[in-house]
């Protein structure tokens, strides 16, 4: 492989990609650069032409999979259906992704301890984004939650913090996502559409 392909993005997204299925099979102390670069199919020298350590490569990958979650989350949020359905998908592109990974890793407290004292302040920003686009799209909707004061910003947190729970107590991603549909459809019968001003022609 040429220095140029084994710098390019696609070597570098791939790296990602891989190392966190190694981290969720493995847990993050067993796993090492040889592991990765094994299951990459590509040579340990190569990964370390893109990260210098075992650490940057899970900041990295941490980082990597909130920003696609993220992505993925804005789709959802500007699609054209209904905003309690495009709410539910964007939780679930948030958090019911990684429901499997909760109930199938037997590392996952470890990768999660890892996260927060190797990414904590990055993945904080995306949570604080993710947060952001739900309070845009509300808002976006029309919604007012003014009968129980609530911002759209408050309205979002509330059931961010609401998914943050169901993600590590339900039995599948199927029950995730109908949990939330619950809990999305509780808050939006709590709030009314704002009316719309009807434009006026001036004579």
């Amino acid at each position: 492989m040429s220095s140029e392909a084994a710098t390019s993005p696609t070597v570098r997204d791939t790296i990602l990609e891989k190392a966190l299925d190694v981290f969720v099979r493995y847990g993050y102390r067993k796993t090492n650069m040889e592991d990765v670069a094994s299951a990459a199919g590509i040579s340990r020298q190569t990964i370390y032409l893109h990260f210098k350590s075992k650490e940057a490569l899970f900041r990295a990958g941490t980082e990597f999979l909130f920003d696609g979650a993220l992505e993925a989350v804005e789709a959802a949020l500007e699609s054209d259906v209904p905003i309690d359905e495009s709410l539910v998908t964007a939780f679930d592109e948030w958090h019911g992704r990684f429901v499997e990974a909760f109930l199938n890793s037997p590392h996952i407290d470890e990768i999660m301890e890892a996260s927060g004292s190797l990414a904590g302040d990055a993945v904080a920003a995306k949570e604080e984004r993710f947060v952001a686009l739900l309070a845009g799209a509300i808002k976006r909707a029309g919604i007012r939650f003014d009968t129980v004061q609530l911002s759209p910003k408050d309205a979002a947190s509330l059931l961010e913090a609401t998914s943050r729970g169901y993600k590590h107590s339900v039995a599948s991603r199927e029950e995730y996502r109908q949990k939330m549909r619950t809990a999305v459809r509780v808050l939006c019968a709590a709030g009314t559409i704002a009316p719309r001003r009807s434009k006026t022609r001036s004579n």
